[in-house]
């Protein structure tokens, strides 16, 4: 079974899409199983990562403008 949906974003970040994959799971019935999420584009990434503290997203981005000084990675100012 195979259920699409298209993620537009303007700059570099992180988005949520654990309401998208769960509603695919609803709709398709199963109850059992796995779920495989696949991102085509060169420049995506998919990540499982925890969402209880904003802080998460942030210390990521951080880590991937180190990683890649002076790419292409922009910060976004941290949550109060």
């Amino acid at each position: 079974m195979l259920y699409e949906f298209k993620l537009k974003t303007d700059r570099e970040n992180m988005h949520d899409i654990t309401p998208q994959v769960w509603e695919a799971v609803q709709k398709s019935g199963i109850k059992d199983g796995t779920v495989t999420v696949f991102a085509p584009h060169t420049t995506a990434a998919i990540t499982i990562n925890e969402n209880a503290d904003p802080d998460v997203v942030h210390d990521m981005l951080i880590g991937l403008a180190v990683a890649f000084r002076g790419t292409w990675v922009r910060i976004p100012p941290s949550p109060p």
